[in-house]
């Protein structure tokens, strides 16, 4: 299990090399500088001593834009940057595994300007946040479809497949079990009209390494120029884009591949083995996954529209609790107007804020 002082490390700082802070006066608190002695761009903070909870931390660095604190006494780091944050505790050994190499492979430790730390920190606070997820899903698919009904369309045997691709070392050992004969250099590989897979050693599929290269996301949506589907991985994260959406470079899903969580596997050998993109049947189950999500979303659209603006429906409900409804009252088509466009604004407000809880923007 990784010690603080390795946590530490993985963001690039020197452990011993400490300065104290004021982020409290009660507090025993420190800053710390870079192996090679400079300051880091965004601070690193340790809490050792003092707060009686977390929140008091949170209060304490609300002035700081970004930075990333260790609070000692309750197991937690704190990871800060422009408006997005996470709280994330590293009490048990997983838990502890599983942040190390998030913080190891964010790329902070590397970041030379404030603009690159403050990417690697908002990569970690995502990675934190998929990390307990199966997947992650940018609007290429339908979330609910894939949770509930995608194990009902798919024709292979997934779990034979998973326990091959748990056990598998390398990428190109991972790429071998999910059915893909790719030579074992990294780029882009077209392997049909349909298909295409780039690998990249990157750890940041985002990001460009420098000014002669691209960033391996552009190489992987350029490579839908000739084909409708294209896989980039750099073997931790595997990335499916495609030409069936319209905003093909920002939609695409993402699986994780972790040896201890077999249901995120799962996701990736339903998505990534060659079996989905084999025509069998005059039907490929990559097609099938995708027409089925859309149609099942058009489903769920027309129920949530039947429940909310339905005879019986949410839209009604606001309208006569904002009248005061009576059955026995008769009121004039003006306070009925005044009620319906009264109800859109309420739920107007209730989607705004509901959208912005989902794209973290509310302050915690």
């Amino acid at each position: 299990m990784p010690s603080e002082a390795e946590l530490l490390a993985a963001v690039g700082v020197n452990p011993d090399d400490r300065h104290e802070t004021d982020l409290h006066e009660a507090w025993v608190s420190y800053g710390f500088r870079r192996v090679d002695s400079r300051k880091p761009p965004v601070p690193v903070i340790l809490v050792e001593k003092g707060p009686k909870k977390v929140a008091d931390v949170k209060k304490a660095v609300r002035g700081i834009p970004a930075c990333i604190v260790f609070v000692s006494a309750h197991n937690t780091i704190i990871l800060k940057a422009a408006k997005l944050s996470d709280t994330v505790r590293v009490g048990s050994g997983a838990e502890r595994e599983r942040v190390y190499t998030i913080l190891q492979l964010c790329g902070f430790a590397a970041a030379a300007t404030q603009i690159r730390a403050l990417m690697a920190v908002k990569k970690a606070i995502h990675a934190l946040q998929t990390a307990t997820r199966d997947f992650d899903n940018r609007g290429l698919f339908e979330n609910h479809y894939l949770k509930e009904r995608i194990w009902d369309d798919t024709r292979m045997d997934v779990d034979k497949v998973t326990e091959r691709v748990l056990a598998a070392g390398n990428v190109w050992d991972v790429l071998k079990e999910l059915g893909w004969d790719v030579k074992p250099k990294h780029g882009t590989q077209k392997i049909d009209d349909v298909v295409s897979i780039t690998v990249t050693p990157r750890d940041d599929l985002n990001v460009r390494q420098s000014e002669a290269e691209v960033a391996p996301s552009y190489l992987a949506v350029d490579a839908l120029k000739h084909n409708t589907w294209s896989i980039l991985t750099n073997g931790k994260e595997w990335r499916l884009y495609s030409t069936k959406v319209s905003a093909s470079t920002t939609n695409y899903f993402a699986a994780f591949l972790d040896s201890s969580r077999k249901s995120a596997a799962r996701y990736l050998v339903a998505m990534f083995a060659s079996r989905s993109y084999a025509t069998v049947e005059d039907r490929r189950d990559i097609d099938t996954f995708f027409s089925n999500s859309r149609e099942y979303a058009r489903d769920l659209e027309d129920d949530m529209a039947s429940r909310i603006m339905g005879v019986s429906g949410t839209f009604l409900d606001i309208v006569k609790g904002l009248l005061d409804h009576d059955s026995k009252k008769q009121f004039s088509a003006e306070d009925l107007d005044a009620g319906k466009r009264a109800a859109l604004t309420t739920m107007y407000r209730i989607w705004f804020v509901l959208y912005a809880e989902s794209r973290n923007l509310l302050p915690t």
